[in-house]
């Protein structure tokens, strides 16, 4: 996958510039009693996050499950002369 390359023309530069000074001006008409207090929130937030999947237990693992049915596949092919084996696996993905 190629990147896609954005030139600097004179249009996009002063488009960029307009943007900016608008996010400033922005910025400058929040409160920042206000803008503080979300900070902390989301610091709370965030750290209450970090703390849960400790609280949950050693038992509770998270799952990728692409990465698992990517293994099934796998497994499947290698084993693709077992035919009992292919129909209880459809058989289980079907109630998925």
């Amino acid at each position: 996958m190629s990147r896609r390359i954005y030139y600097w023309n004179p249009k996009r530069k002063k488009i960029h510039q307009d943007a900016l000074l608008n996010l400033r001006a922005a910025r400058g008409n929040i409160d920042p009693q206000l803008l503080e207090t979300a900070r902390k929130i989301i610091e709370a937030g965030m750290a209450q996050d970090k703390e849960l999947p400790e609280k949950q237990g050693p038992e509770m693992v998270p799952v990728d499950r692409e990465k698992n049915l990517l293994t099934i596949m796998s497994f499947l092919e290698l084993k693709r002369d077992n035919q009992s084996l292919l129909l209880k696996v459809k058989g289980l993905m079907t109630d998925l």
